[in-house]
């Protein structure tokens, strides 16, 4: 099977312009607020280097705001369900509805976390491209979950497995494309709009700017990627089911 990338980001792009006005509002509140929270009062440490103390500070710092930063992870878990419940879902549900049906998958959704963290940490432990494989392979698991009702995280693991079988480093490719892009437009937004308020605002307002910057990225990639997983899953589950 060969995946086409046109037909994903138009399908992306398309996703996009039939629902701004819907997605600026869920991503505003589910993924940039709980972002912006966290930059303004969880702040993670500086990590300079990658050696001993900067882990264990990485470290110090998810043991004492763990609650915190799981009621966060939550939040956009909810956010993202949402999104792909409008997206996916055959009955076109209100945004209400798709909140609702997100709320009852939230667990699920934690737990299918929980489960492809697991297994792309233990690839990446077996010389790091079992992993970046195992990430690709299970790809489309949130989407398969929403848009079928696979409440059992190992379910929608396996549906995923099954849509991406033999295109697993194709569907990588486009990730790492999708994700460098988002990478540098994000990062060339902040830099630019930073240096801007640095310069042109007082200290205190140039601090909130820093702070709404640091939400960017966290936001525009999540929300870039729930987008690709829903066009993923479209394209795929429909070229395995002959449609």
């Amino acid at each position: 099977m060969k995946l086409s990338y046109d037909a994903i980001w138009q399908d992306m792009v398309a996703m996009m312009k039939a629902h701004i006005e819907i997605i600026l509002v869920v991503a505003g509140v589910f993924l940039f607020l709980p972002m912006l929270a966290q930059s303004f009062y969880l702040p993670p440490p500086v990590m300079e280097r990658f050696d001993l103390p900067s882990m264990q500070a990485l470290v110090a710092y998810y043991q004492d705001n763990i609650l915190s930063l799981l009621g966060l992870r939550l939040v956009t878990l909810l956010g993202a369900g949402t999104l792909l419940a409008l997206f996916l879902s055959p009955d076109r549900p209100t945004v209400g509805g798709a909140i609702a049906y997100a709320g009852r998958m939230l667990a699920s959704l934690f737990f299918l976390t929980l489960v492809t963290q697991f297994m792309m940490m233990g690839g990446l432990a077996l010389f790091i491209l079992p992993g970046i494989y195992i990430a690709a392979r299970t790809s489309v698991s949130d989407a398969a979950m929403i848009a079928e009702g696979r409440a059992n995280p190992f379910a929608a693991v396996a549906r995923s497995f099954e849509l991406t079988r033999g295109i697993g480093w194709q569907i990588f490719g486009l990730v790492a494309i999708i994700w460098t892009v988002m990478w540098i437009a994000s990062s060339a937004i902040v830099a630019v709009v930073g240096i801007a308020a640095h310069l042109l605002l007082p200290e205190e307002g140039a601090a909130i700017a820093r702070a709404t910057l640091m939400a960017i990225s966290p936001t525009a990639i999540p929300l870039a990627f729930v987008l690709l997983s829903a066009a993923l899953y479209r394209q795929l589950s429909y070229a395995r089911s002959g449609i």
